[in-house]
C-alpha cells in the first residue's frame, strides 16, 4: 500500500474482476479513480492524488493502509472514548473527543517511546538438550535391557506390549 503508481495499476486489475463479477459501484468508483490519475487532474494533482490515497500511522516502511481503514480506527476510537461517558455523552462532548483524540494519541506514543527500556534484539539461546539425551541413554545402557528396566517410583509397573 501507498505505492501511488502501483495502485493504479491494480486499480486497472481491480476494474476487470469487478466487471467480471458484476460489482458496478466498485467497478465505477476505480474507473473515476483511474480517469483523474490519466486525464481529468494535471501531472501535479495526479501525482498528490495517487500518493495521498493511504496513510501512515506508525512510520517506517511498509506500515501504510488506506484512508478509508484508517478513518474506521479514527471512529473506533471515538467510539470507544465516547462509550466511557455513559449517560453524559451529548454533541458538545463528543465534538471534544473528536477534536482531541489525534492529540491525545500523539501524547501517549511520545510517553511510550520516552518511557520504554530498549528492547534486545536478540532472540532467546535455544536450548542444548544433547548432555541430557546422553545421561538418558548411558542410564539406560547400565540398565542393560529397557524392557526389565526398574526405576523406583514406578514399582509396579508393567510394560503393555
Amino acid at each position: 500500500m501507498g505505492d501511488g503508481d502501483r495502485i493504479v495499476r491494480n486499480a486497472y486489475f481491480e476494474r476487470l474482476i469487478n466487471s467480471f463479477l458484476g460489482h458496478t459501484k466498485h467497478k465505477l468508483w476505480l474507473w473515476r479513480m483511474i480517469s483523474y490519475c490519466i486525464s481529468i487532474l494535471g501531472i501535479e494533482r495526479s501525482f498528490e492524488y495517487k500518493w495521498n490515497m493511504c496513510i501512515n500511522l506508525k512510520g517506517g516502511m511498509s506500515s501504510n493502509i488506506s484512508n478509508d481503514n484508517g478513518v474506521e480506527l479514527q471512529v473506533k476510537q471515538i467510539k470507544a472514548s465516547l462509550n466511557t461517558q455513559g449517560v453524559n455523552k451529548s454533541f458538545q462532548s463528543a465534538k471534544g473527543v473528536y477534536m482531541t483524540t489525534q492529540v491525545i494519541e500523539d501524547m501517549s506514543d511520545i510517553l511510550i517511546k520516552e518511557t520504554k527500556s530498549v528492547k534486545s534484539k536478540r532472540s532467546r539461546p535455544s536450548v542444548d538438550k544433547s548432555k541430557d539425551i546422553l545421561i538418558m541413554a548411558k542410564c539406560l545402557r547400565n540398565q542393560g535391557s529397557v524392557k526389565d528396566m526398574e526405576w523406583k517410583s514406578f514399582k509396579n509397573f508393567k510394560d503393555p506390549l
